[in-house]
């Protein structure tokens, strides 16, 4: 157990040039390298080979709360540091920190958080496309109205069923048109035009106090001049009185 010298004994007056050393117990066996946390620091340590973690594991810079370059003393790309509060591993890359979250869930760094509530549903989305062609997607509050009112149109794979009423604020799918005393027709005129013809169904409007002729009259009508920009609903005659007619547009 006493203190013994390693090393290369040089004779006065000469020069020796020494490319490798070792020192190991034994012959053929496992040697365990400890490196403490003594702050001192290991300069130009190259470590080859495989890590055995087995026995104490392998660990990394922990911290309750984000980590950021002011953790380090030099902060480079390839850094580790894990978020013991929020449960996040931090990698540092092209300067920046970023981090996996742990499992039972994703999270959204607050940057980009914006406007989000607890309980609020959330819409993936394609952010931007990686150098080697993958996609990274990100999350944002899915707002229904912002998304129906978009130009993209929606496609919907089966049945769709709606509990309540249903409002459409598109004047040309449905409205009303009435021939006047004294014509025999009425234009409408869609305010955009459809992609193609649409398909167009139309009723007289009566009254409680319609009489029979009112109703033989008004149902003498021929639907005519369809084009994707509108119709014209025809009479065979010039009208006694207005008759009113509800109709609806559907492209399919």
């Amino acid at each position: 157990a006493s203190a013994k010298d390693y090393g290369v004994r040089i004779k006065a007056g000469k020069t020796v040039y020494v490319d490798e050393m070792h020192l190991q117990v034994g012959v053929g066996t496992t040697q365990n390298m400890y490196v403490l946390n003594s702050n001192t620091g290991v300069t130009g340590l190259n470590v080859q080979g495989l890590i055995n973690g087995t026995q104490s594991g392998v660990a990394t810079y922990v911290k309750a709360g984000t980590i950021s370059d002011a953790d380090f003393s030099s902060p480079v790309d390839g850094l580790l540091g894990f978020d013991s509060t929020n449960g996040r591993l931090y990698v540092r890359n092209d300067g920046a920190w970023n981090y996996i979250a742990q499992t039972a869930g994703f999270q959204i760094p607050s940057f980009e958080s914006g406007g989000l509530s607890v309980g609020d549903p959330l819409l993936p989305y394609v952010e931007s496309i990686m150098a080697d062609g993958a996609v990274h997607g990100l999350y944002k509050k899915l707002d229904l109205a912002s998304l129906l009112a978009s130009q993209e149109a929606l496609t919907f794979g089966g049945d769709v069923v709606l509990g309540s009423h249903t409002v459409f604020n598109d004047p040309d799918m449905a409205g009303t048109a009435t021939i006047s005393t004294y014509t025999d027709r009425v234009d409408v005129t869609f305010d955009t035009p459809f992609s193609s013809t649409s398909t167009i169904t139309y009723n007289l409007v009566a009254g409680t106090a319609s009489s029979s002729a009112f109703l033989t009259e008004g149902h003498q009508t021929t639907l005519t001049k369809v084009t994707p920009s509108g119709f014209t609903i025809l009479l065979d005659s010039l009208a006694p009185t207005d008759f009113t007619y509800h109709w609806i547009a559907i492209l399919h």
